[in-house]
């Protein structure tokens, strides 16, 4: 079974760009899940830094189930052409 986040209905590819920012900034302003979450990440991934955007990027791809941001940023917006099989799922 996978640990995967589900995607809410209709994902638009802004809302993972705002979600990302937003990760950062509670993750800067010291939220103690932001923290948590941060550091469990870093214990699995050695070389992400101390918060820089696109490692938080690869984080949230992570928490998808993507290896990386824009991976999970095309499936994104396959999800939303519907001339993409992606889509049909």
């Amino acid at each position: 079974m996978s640990d995967a986040l589900p995607f809410p209905p209709k994902p638009k590819a802004a809302d993972y760009q705002k979600l990302a920012k937003d990760f950062q900034a509670a993750y800067k302003a010291g939220d103690a899940e932001a923290v948590r979450q941060w550091t469990d990440h870093v214990k699995a991934n050695p070389r992400a830094s101390k918060g820089a955007l696109g490692d938080v990027r690869q984080f949230v791809a992570f928490r998808y189930g993507f290896a990386s941001f824009a991976v999970l940023l095309k499936h994104v917006k396959a999800l939303g052409d519907t001339r993409s099989i992606v889509s049909k799922f």
